[in-house]
């Protein structure tokens, strides 16, 4: 049980630093889908959630940056249908 607690410890910390030290490529890659800052923040943060509920999918030693951009992009997709929906 302890070596589960460890282990899960391990991989939040894994996932702080990778977002940390990836956060501001994200956000330049949300930025280049949306026109506005503004969205550009509230879609990080989404995508943000999103990557912690899935990061027991990710693997280790693969691309996180493409890994999360990918979250992000679809997300961008669901924020843009989502939009389309409420204008009409």
């Amino acid at each position: 049980m302890a070596d589960s607690a460890n282990l899960e410890t391990e991989r939040r910390k894994q996932l702080m630093a990778l977002m940390t030290r990836h956060q501001r490529r994200i956000f330049s890659y949300i930025y280049t889908l949306v026109p506005r800052r503004s969205d550009a923040d509230d879609l990080l943060q989404e995508t943000s959630l999103v990557i912690c509920e899935k990061f027991d999918e990710f693997e280790e030693g693969t691309d996180f940056v493409a890994w999360a951009c990918q979250i992000a992009y679809w997300r961008v997709r669901y924020a843009r249908q989502k939009f389309a929906r409420g204008k009409v």
